[in-house]
Formats: C-alpha cells, structure tokens, sequence
C-alpha cells in the first residue's frame, strides 16, 4: 500500500470514529435533557452545562484510566516504572522516590514509560501486552458504565456514566485500531511488530534509553548498541532511529556526521510527522553549529516548524537550544538569542529528565563558546 493510499485510509478511519462517537454523544445529551419532559429554558442550561462539566471530566479522567492500563499490564509483564504523564504533568521515579515535573508531547494527552529489563532479548519483551493495556481498559470501562447507565434513572447519575462510557470506547478505538499519523497509536505498534522484527529491537532500544536518561545518565554513558539503527526497521520509526543515533553525534560535537544522517533519513516517505519535526530541528542545528549559510537554515525554519517549536518550547528544553544556536550563530540577534536561553534556563528546575538536561546545557554552552569563538 503507497503512503498516500495509507494517509487517506487513517484519515477518513480517525474521521468515521470521531462522527459516530462524538454524533451519538450529541444525540443522547439532547434526549437525556429531555428525558423527563422538562423543557424550561433554565432547566435546560443548567443540565446543559452539568454535561459539558461531565464531558471534561469523562475525558479526563478517560485518559488517567488509558494511561493506568498501560501501567498495570506493563509491571505485571515484568517492565519497570519510569514515568506517568497526564497533560503536562508528569510523575518521574528519581532516586527512589515519585516527584513530579512539567513535560508535554505534542498529539498526545497523557503517556506511561516504562524499560525493559536490561538482561532480556528484545525479541522476548512482552510489547503488546504493554502497549493494549491502555486501549484495553478503556474498553472494560465502557463495558461496566454503559449497563449502569441504562440502569440509572436520575438525569444527573445518568450524564456521569454516560460520559465516562463515551470517551472511554473512544480513546479505546482510536488507541486500538491501527493507525499513525503525527504519531503512531498502540494498534499500529502491535501490528508493525509482527510485519518488522527490527520495531521490536528500536521500541527496546528507546524505552531502555529515556529509562536510562530518567535515572541521569547522558548518552555518552550509555552502552553505544542502544543507539544503533536495526535492521528490518518499517518506514516510521527509521527518522527516529536516525535521531538517536544523530543524538550521541551531536553530544560529541560531530555536527557534520549528525546531519548528513538526518538528511538521508529525512527521504523516507510517511513517517510519523513528530519526528520529521524533531529531526527538521536538529538538523537546523547541525547548520547553525557548522556556520552554513543563512537563506539555507530559513529553507527548513517554515511557518510549521516554528508553530511546533513553539509550542515544544515550554517544556523541552532542546527546542530553546536550537533557537538560541539559530540566533546566536546564524541570525545575529543577540536579544532573541537571550530570550531563547532565557527559556531553557528557566526549566532546569522542573526539568524531569537529568540526563537530558545534562547534555542540553553542555550544548547551550558549546553555542555560547563558538560565537565568542567566531568574534575572536
């Protein structure tokens, strides 16, 4: 199947989920006001906004239990915890103890990491156990409130259910039917896992990195293997390979290998579209670092990429670095170069991966020591 035929078919899958859940939503919700044959106008704004209250609530809450399944069906397949995130709040094992800092992903409400033991093959890792937990409880949800809520006959015991039973068959669709658009969702995963036996060993080899960083380790003090690119990779993941790899590059201040690896990655076709903004951005570094010209880094810089990294901006740090080596280096604008650091210092204290934050103020220093370099 050609990427386009691919992209067509999530699209109007994503498109087909979204009417007939959110359609019998609004349905329901105008019949429920209704049920009882009271129509006064404030009868009917007070139930009316009672349900938006509930739909805030159901989708909520919805995501905690999305997020929770992963958690439960991962530690009971034998994974260990790394961290919980709902929104931008994120709750990180450190040093033995849950402490919570601000994170956030672009496309995604909430997200359960866990690693993998560090002695196990790849091949033996239980992934889809992990990665159907969330979908899975959703469902089960679903399946408990929907007779509960045929069974309740108040209004405001119904609209609770109601909702909660909604978006829990919802984000139990969209996670478990196959599709990957900005990012892959759990159904793709499992099935991209039976066609590609290289998945398996880059899921590994990711979940096993960020645990490793979580605990403070930088990429120059992890095992090199965890960096390699598999063989037998599917199209999506193969710029996300390329930017782990790329990553120790860079740590290393070998700017010209990192990006001559980007671009070559950059060629696959249909991949998700959070790593071609990730790697679009550590590409303009490598440009920035390697003094290319001007008019070439504001080629890449498009009105897209800047809306991503602005929004990525508030709670990962690599986003500020880029744009302050991008200032500092390339544009020549001194305020906005201190803005940028201004940014990535501000989020050091509530920063919630160490090793990460390590090398990211290891190169915001690299940028300011290069352009005294080149004043010299």
């Amino acid at each position: 199947m050609n990427s386009k035929k691919s992209k067509n078919i999530r699209t109007i899958t994503l498109f087909l989920i979204t009417m007939l859940c959110f359609g019998a939503m609004g349905y329901c919700i105008g019949m429920l006001i209704k049920q009882d044959g009271r129509h006064e106008n404030h009868i009917i704004l007070l139930r009316l906004g009672y349900s938006m209250l509930w739909a805030f609530i159901g989708i909520f809450a919805s995501v905690i239990i999305h997020e929770s399944g992963h958690l439960v069906m991962g530690l009971r397949s034998g994974y260990d915890f790394v961290s919980f995130r709902i929104g931008s709040f994120v709750w990180i094992k450190q040093d033995g103890k849950l402490v919570c800092k601000k994170m956030s992903i672009q496309g995604t409400a909430g997200q359960c990491l866990l690693m993998p033991k560090q002695d196990v093959n790849p091949e033996d890792v239980p992934y889809k156990t992990y990665f159907i937990g969330g979908g899975l409880f959703n469902l089960i949800t679903a399946a408990i409130t929907f007779p509960l809520f045929a069974l309740a006959g108040n209004f405001y015991l119904k609209m609770p259910l109601f909702m909660l039973a909604v978006f829990s068959v919802y984000l139990g669709l969209i996670n478990l039917i196959p599709m990957s658009g900005n990012i892959a969702n759990d159904g793709y995963n499992c099935l991209s896992l039976n066609k590609h036996p290289g998945d398996k060993v880059f899921i590994y080899n990711q979940l096993t990195v960020n645990g490793l960083m979580t605990q403070g380790l930088t990429p120059l003090e992890i095992d090199p293997k965890y960096f390699e690119v598999p063989e037998g990779l599917s199209y999506i993941y193969i710029v996300a390979a390329a930017l782990m790899k790329a990553s120790v590059l860079i740590t290393e201040h070998k700017y010209a290998q990192a990006r001559d690896i980007i671009i070559e990655s950059l060629k696959t076709e249909d991949t998700m579209k959070i790593y071609i903004s990730e790697a679009k951005c550590e590409l303009i570094f490598c440009e920035c670092m390697l003094g290319s010209p001007r008019e070439q880094i504001d080629k890449l810089l498009d009105r897209e990429l800047k809306a991503y990294i602005k929004a990525a901006s508030k709670t990962l740090i690599s986003k500020p670095r880029v744009m302050y080596a991008y200032y500092k280096l390339c544009a020549k604008d001194e305020a906005a170069a201190k803005a940028e650091y201004d940014k990535a210092m501000k989020l050091q204290g509530s920063y919630a991966i160490p090793g990460e934050l390590k090398c990211e103020l290891e190169l915001i220093g690299e940028v300011t020591r290069r352009s005294e370099d080149n004043a010299q």
